[in-house]
């Protein structure tokens, strides 16, 4: 298999929530992809719809496919993104958020540093997202 269907079968086989799996590679996407760094939130839609963090893993299926256990969203060094969901939509809307997210952390980096939401109010917003708001979602949904 090509080294991109190799990757794409691991996520699947690992993640069954993932039915859609987007790449980004955004100029600020791929600023952060290169940098690689642990991208915590800087947005709250980031922490609630994604998780609390987002990995830089190598080009390797195991690597992306463990990093994408408790996030939506996992940085491939020097790559750009890949952005899941169960659906087209969600993983759109992972993609949006994400690049939101990196263009307020290079901003932030730009004019003098910046903090992200605090590690337990990042996991409360992903607790209450995931326990409610996506179940409300997806009620409407059917």
């Amino acid at each position: 298999l090509p080294d991109e269907a190799k990757i794409h079968n691991e996520i699947y086989r690992s993640n069954l929530k993932i039915h859609y799996i987007m790449h980004a590679d955004t100029p600020d996407i791929m600023t952060v992809s290169r940098a690689g760094i642990t991208l915590y939130p800087h947005v709250d839609d980031f922490a609630q719809i994604i998780g609390t963090k987002v990995k830089t893993v190598p080009a390797d299926p195991v690597s992306i496919a463990s990093a994408l256990r408790n996030t939506s969203a996992v940085l491939i060094k020097n790559s750009g993104a890949l952005c899941c969901g169960a659906s087209e939509s969600d993983a759109g809307a992972v993609q949006m958020i994400l690049q939101k997210n990196c263009k307020a952390r290079i901003s932030g980096t730009l004019f003098g540093g910046v903090k992200p939401i605090s590690r337990f109010d990042s996991q409360l917003m992903r607790f209450v997202y995931l326990k409610k708001y996506s179940k409300q979602i997806s009620a409407n949904k059917l």
